[in-house]
């Protein structure tokens, strides 16, 4: 049975520090390399979980006979204090999830005319509260906003963003205000705090919508679409490296 090329396309996830490579053919070998150079059918053979204690390029393709058989897949990972950490919204994306059940913590940013890496929410502010696990000193916190107001995604009118030792009781620690009616084009917006001196087990970050789209732009009269993508939160220079802990389950593919 002959399939399309992309059949055998290679898929990423990413879970507790570890990423996991797969493909629909379940005898295709996944082959990957870590340093940005494209994949070779003699490149290393993923048979396990890869363990990430750095920011780290992925290529990964399936071989097949030797050859090989789909696209290859480039993932940029992102090493940071709330990589893989959990959070809560007020609101579940019900259609852009960011491709994973914490995609705002994965490693992975967006890029504009690919939304399958974004949060996506429409009618609605994106208010993640990231539970660090402890009490956690961080001096540096950035995300980035789509703005593509032709396809209804618009800019936040603000992003804020609050700590708390316990979940309950937050204290603002910086705001940004978005001049979100004069921005034009399609591009991808980075907005960046300094925290020198933060600390506190939960972040949480509010990213304002914009509300209706006005009146002679498409989708008028329609609430805006709001992205984000990773937030990231810095380490202090000369930290410790990030500890893993033990793998998934090795398994083939």
């Amino acid at each position: 049975m002959n399939y399309a090329r992309s059949y055998y396309d290679v898929k990423s996830s990413f879970s507790g520090g570890y990423v996991a490579l797969s493909t629909s053919d379940r005898t295709a070998q996944v082959k990957y390399t870590r340093d940005g150079t494209d994949p070779k059918p003699t490149s290393a053979g993923f048979y396990s979980p890869i363990g990430l204690q750095q920011s780290t390029t992925i290529k990964a393709v399936a071989v097949v006979d030797g050859k090989i058989a789909g696209n290859i897949l480039t993932v940029r990972y992102l090493v940071h204090k709330a990589l893989g950490k959990p959070y809560t919204l007020s609101k579940q994306p019900d259609q852009y999830s960011g491709g994973e059940r914490h995609g705002l913590t994965n490693g992975v940013t967006g890029t504009p005319r690919s939304w399958n890496n974004w949060i996506g929410l429409t009618g609605s502010d994106l208010d993640p509260v990231i539970d660090f696990g402890e009490t956690t000193t961080f001096s540096k916190v950035s995300t980035n906003f789509l703005n593509s107001k032709s396809s209804w995604i618009y800019p936040p009118r603000s992003i804020e963003i609050w700590v708390s030792d316990d979940g309950a009781n937050f204290t603002s620690i910086g705001k940004k205000i978005i001049d979100a009616d004069s921005m034009q084009g399609t591009a991808v917006e980075p907005v960046s705090f300094t925290t020198t001196g933060a600390k506190g087990r939960y972040l949480k970050l509010v990213a304002r919508a914009f509300g209706p789209i006005p009146e002679g732009a498409p989708g008028t009269g329609n609430d805006a679409w709001l992205f984000l993508d990773e937030i990231i939160v810095g380490k202090k220079a000369g930290g410790p490296k990030t500890r893993l802990r033990p793998p998934p389950t090795p398994f083939l593919v």
